[in-house]
């Protein structure tokens, strides 16, 4: 799964995804910065700045997938400004 969007005014995408554990699973969230490559014609490149985990037993009750390893990415790199990130990704 992946979420674009712009705060101030740089592009961000968070890319979701989840994995088997011993115990149960795992979903993580990294958060990377865009940018073109001019050497490439142009190409989309991405570039790593953050990520967060969240492991989980049994099943997560989430409102929307991924929900708990977004919110805790958000705060952990964005920190006072987690509501406004927040709202640009619900949109």
């Amino acid at each position: 799964m992946e979420i674009k969007f712009i705060f101030n005014n740089q592009e961000f995408t968070i890319f979701c995804e989840w994995g088997k554990t011993r115990s149960g699973f795992k979903h993580t969230a990294t958060l990377k910065k865009s940018y073109k490559n001019n050497d490439f014609k142009n190409a989309i490149e991405y570039w790593e700045i953050d990520s967060a985990k969240c492991f989980y037993l049994n099943r997560t009750w989430e409102s929307y997938q991924f929900e708990s390893v977004i919110k805790k990415l958000i705060r952990q790199h964005f920190g006072n400004d987690y509501d406004s990130v927040l709202k640009l990704i619900k949109e």
